[in-house]
């Protein structure tokens, strides 16, 4: 009789492994499906032009083994760095063809990846192919690589004094820490779109500091920290979908630029 109880027992358990095995091939399968669908949203054409045309030059997405070998920023960022200046997929797309036929620095986007490798060669391969991989970028799903950022950026470091003195800025560009902390501590509106403007005001005075060449590379390095730890609120600002979002990182920025005069002067 015991005998039998085991045996029963035994059939049970092992039953109960096969079953959870089974629900988790299916649970594997599902994730698999998932992945080629979100895969083949992605235009296969303008991707293969970009393995073609662009990995030569910019890896496809930022990781640690990476970071000594980039002579140019991954694909990941610049999507990162675009989609918030072009939400809309059209003017994201023209956005890209006409900065890749022509880069200048008026239309700089990456201001920080633009002081490290200098302005990119044009890439005259036609817009056709240009659209096709703007595109295929456009829809590229990074996944979690996309939030790594702040672990192995290749420009961040700390914000440090200039021994114990604080750094000297040109009048100019300390004028323009000054209008985006009256900009900030004056802006009021129940408008989004003015929220995102406000986001991109603050990009542009920004940019104009850290594309300024007459910097040495220790200040140019300090101003660069310190942009690159407000570059994601900025570029937050410039996409939020509420009101109260927008008044989330108007405030962030708000308390990140206070901490601006304790490191330049």
């Amino acid at each position: 009789m015991k005998k039998l109880i085991y045996l029963a027992s035994f059939v049970i358990i092992l039953a109960s492994c096969q079953s959870a095995k089974t629900e988790k091939v299916s649970a594997d399968k599902k994730t698999a499906a998932e992945k080629t669908v979100a895969k083949a949203q992605v235009n296969q054409e303008g991707y293969t032009l970009m393995k073609q045309f662009c990995f030569s030059c910019h890896f496809e997405k930022m990781n640690s083994g990476s970071k000594g070998k980039m002579i140019a920023p991954p694909m990941m960022m610049v999507q990162r760095h675009y989609k918030p200046n072009f939400p809309d997929k059209k003017d994201f797309i023209n956005a890209i063809v006409k900065w890749v036929n022509k880069p200048n620095e008026a239309d700089v986007k990456m201001p920080g990846a633009t002081r490290k490798f200098g302005l990119m060669p044009p890439l005259p391969i036609g817009d056709e192919k240009l659209a096709a991989i703007a595109d295929a970028l456009y829809d590229m799903d990074f996944g979690a690589s996309m939030h790594q950022k702040e672990k192995i950026n290749m420009h961040q470091g700390k914000m440090t004094l200039n021994n114990g003195q604080k750094w000297t800025l040109e009048k100019a560009d300390m004028a323009r820490v000054n209008q985006i902390v009256l900009q900030l501590n004056n802006f009021k509106s129940g408008d989004i779109k003015q929220y995102h403007q406000l986001g991109k005001d603050i990009f542009d005075q920004a940019k104009k500091m850290m594309l300024n060449k007459s910097y040495d590379e220790k200040t140019a390095t300090q101003i660069h920290n310190f942009f690159h730890q407000v570059e994601g609120d900025m570029h937050r600002l410039m996409t939020v979908k509420s009101r109260e979002d927008g008044e989330k990182y108007k405030n962030i920025l708000q308390k990140k630029f206070d901490k601006f005069g304790k490191f330049f002067e």
